[in-house]
């Protein structure tokens, strides 16, 4: 009874093998119990909503997610479970058996991935091989389980979150936008809450100067897509080399990125690991949703799939997950990084200061990431450090070599762009080519389809 009141609990790397007791927790929010032996998690099946639970590095099998599919979780981490892990559609079974899930692994689920999913399993219905639902549609559930309205585990936030968003509200992209408001002001209320609580966390100033910071900085994107764009590939690309200070100030100074709206961005990159990974979903999520809409400032096909791999993987590692075990096909996530670091490469030579830092290991790394792909790099090292060592200044130095550089990568860019990527751990891609009519009847609330063994005609209802 004591902890009924208690809103977050983080059990994480404490060898549970059981969540016996955390049924008890009426008030809970976020759950963390990465790291562990859980096999089980019939105990969370009383809750309706969570707004984080983290599942990462236990010992879960697919049947087990059923005691969740009623459950709206607004970021799930799942990552680090072998068997999940192991298979090649994960996030398709993932979104498939939790229908009410907002974030998955660090990227955002929209309407119209939903919709494709749905459609990615009524294709593969109908091939010889197909892939089969890890569950079934129609699942025993106990009688006092049945009505979770009445029955069911509801805090104050479960409760404010239902009034916003009813279980049975329709959905597209303009309830999208609402979520990913709603999913950020809920992520900023859970970190400043642990800061609080918790002097191991760093002190935010990003966070505690304005308490709706991360709302109002996913409300103005829309007004500012191309800049939060560039800001995500520089916070992408801080988050795997860092870096160097003076760098990226110049970059966003000559980006117009330094300030946006009325944001400053300037601490974001000096902030945690885990603030810079969630703005970065953040941000990301709302690239997701310009794609869904077909913007003209969208980012294409191969770099918003790159960015996905590189959040989604950084995001494992920070959680301590087998990298490799979780993506077979490392040379993808490699090639994913190089296609992210081409796209700042194209920034830093128009710097300078760029010229003089090229013996810095972070530079040189990434560097050496966009361009090992290509038999320019070794004299491309050679030429820079040539030019260093006659004395040429770092604006002559650009003068001679940023053509040079900006040719050898459009032609890098254009090589890795006409490949087609192995399949991985990764949202589902829109099919921009439709006609714009099918992709709003694939919107819609209600969609009869079709079985494909009989001609029994099948209701699917959408829920977010």
């Amino acid at each position: 009874p004591q902890y009924e009141y208690l809103q977050i609990l983080i059990c994480n790397g404490n060898s549970l093998t059981t969540l016996a007791g955390v049924e008890h927790i009426k008030h809970l929010w976020k759950l963390d119990v990465g790291n562990n032996q859980i096999r089980s998690l019939q105990h969370l099946s009383r809750f309706i909503a969570l707004g984080s639970l983290v599942l990462s590095n236990n010992r879960l099998q697919w049947i087990e997610l059923q005691h969740i599919r009623h459950m709206f979780i607004l970021d799930l981490r799942l990552d680090g479970n072998t068997i999940l892990d192991a298979d090649p559609n994960y996030r398709q079974h993932v979104l498939d058996c939790l229908p009410r899930i907002w974030m998955c692994d660090g990227i955002f689920v929209s309407t119209a991935e939903r919709n494709q999913i749905d459609e990615f399993f009524t294709q593969s219905s109908l091939k010889l091989k197909p892939v089969r639902h890890k569950l079934a549609r129609d699942i025993f559930m106990p009688t006092n389980l049945k009505d979770r309205a009445t029955n069911g585990l509801f805090g104050p936030k479960a409760t404010e979150l239902f009034a916003k968003f009813p279980m049975n509200c329709f959905v597209n992209s303009e309830h999208d936008k609402r979520r990913v408001k709603h999913l950020a002001a809920t992520i900023q209320d859970l970190l400043l809450t642990e800061m609080r609580n918790d002097d191991t966390k760093k002190h935010e100033e990003f966070l505690t100067d304005n308490r709706h910071i991360l709302y109002h900085m996913v409300d103005i994107r829309q007004n500012h897509i191309e800049e939060f764009n560039m800001l995500l590939i520089l916070l992408v690309t801080h988050i795997l080399f860092e870096i160097p200070i003076d760098l990226l100030n110049y970059v966003l100074d000559i980006t117009h990125i330094k300030t946006i709206g009325n944001i400053n961005m300037d601490p974001i990159f000096s902030s945690s690991g885990e603030l810079k990974h969630m703005i970065a979903s953040l941000v990301h999520a709302g690239a997701r949703l310009d794609r869904d809409e077909n913007h003209v400032s969208a980012f294409n096909d191969k770099l918003f799939n790159s960015l996905s791999i590189v959040i989604t993987t950084q995001l494992r590692q920070s959680s301590g997950s087998n990298t490799n075990q979780s993506y077979s096909n490392s040379s993808a996530v490699s090639e994913a990084k190089s296609i992210v670091c081409l796209e700042v490469m194209q920034v830093f030579i128009m710097c300078p200061l760029f010229y003089t830092l090229v013996d810095n290991s972070n530079v040189n790394a990434i560097l050496k990431q966009a361009l090992d792909r290509s038999p320019a790099y070794g004299s491309i090292k050679d030429v820079l450090q040539n030019l260093s060592a006659d004395e040429k200044s770092a604006e002559e130095q650009k003068e001679l070599l940023s053509p040079i550089l900006g040719n050898i990568l459009k032609m890098t860019i254009r090589t890795l762009s006409s490949k087609k990527t192995k399949k991985i751990h990764e949202p589902i891609l829109a099919d921009t080519n439709k006609p714009e009519h099918d992709i709003s009847n694939k919107r819609q609330q209600e969609r009869t389809i079709a079985s494909p063994k009989t001609t029994q005609r099948v209701h699917v209802h959408r829920i977010p």
